[in-house]
């Protein structure tokens, strides 16, 4: 069986596979994996195949997709999104974000871009994450990965100036929502001291559709770097894997306690 499932933000995907499985009697002891990962900030579609139909996971993690992306300019992390630590744009005082500029580079995110791998995600160097690699302060010991993401499309975009203090308490309550070691207790000092601060802000909303593999998130990190002004990516909803779509979702409501993920029966 092939179900859809909405991821909310704040959850790991295994969070979301394991909720529904605990409130699916049907579900309890089948085999389950999910296609295709959603970071702990991001929400919406994820695809979950039990049973017989987990061997065909490698012919679903190739399937374009489509996000609801808010990019934020103006404040960059080393996460590329806002469950990070907050980085100095650059070593010199930053660029304040240029509206039409800001809203220019996102209408032209259409083709390929060849872009590392964010530091702080799951892809795997020499059989390690490159996470722990991160965490570990290693990264100096590696290569980050390249890989080429492909912007097909991109549609419906608006952007408008925020202030810090505005976006304060839904970053802190996103960071919230976050259980498990992702340095929330750093990353909510950081919004904070930055707020205080009060620097220019801009966000850019659009829809993208994306090749396989994409990270919507290294996107806008290599966005805020051409613009001199720092950017990460602020909210991402994914809607569309391939022909599965996010309106037919099953809704994930009820986090799962760490006893129920040992045994979900």
């Amino acid at each position: 069986m092939i179900l859809t499932l909405h991821k909310p933000p704040g959850w790991t995907p295994l969070e979301a596979m394991e909720a529904l499985r605990a409130r699916t009697p049907a579900l309890t002891g089948e085999p389950m994996v999910y296609a295709g990962r959603l970071d702990p900030m991001a929400e919406g579609l994820l695809l979950v195949l039990t049973g017989d139909d987990r061997y065909a996971l490698p012919a679903h993690l190739g399937h374009d997709k489509d996000y609801d992306a808010t990019f934020l300019f103006g404040v960059c992390s080393d996460t590329f999104d806002a469950l990070g630590r907050l980085a100095p744009v650059a070593p010199v005082a930053p660029v304040a974000p240029d509206p039409s500029a800001c809203v220019a580079a996102v209408a032209g995110l259409t083709g390929a871009h060849d872009l590392p791998l964010p530091a702080w995600s799951a892809y795997k160097v020499q059989r390690r994450p490159l996470h722990a690699w991160a965490h570990e302060g290693r990264l100096h010991e590696i290569v980050l990965p390249v890989r080429r993401m492909q912007v097909t499309a991109v549609g419906q975009v608006s952007g408008a100036p925020v202030r810090a203090d505005a976006l304060l308490d839904d970053v802190l309550a996103r960071i919230d929502r976050v259980q498990g070691q992702f340095r929330q207790d750093q990353a909510r000092a950081d919004w904070l001291a930055r707020a205080a601060e009060d620097p220019a802000l801009f966000v850019v909303r659009a829809t993208l559709t994306v090749s396989s593999g994409t990270f919507v998130r290294a996107l806008a990190h290599s966005l805020g770097e051409r613009l001199g002004c720092g950017g990460l990516l602020l909210a991402l909803r994914r809607t569309r894997i391939g022909d599965y779509r996010a309106c037919d979702a099953h809704v994930s409501d009820e986090r799962v306690s760490e006893t129920q993920l040992r045994d979900p029966r």
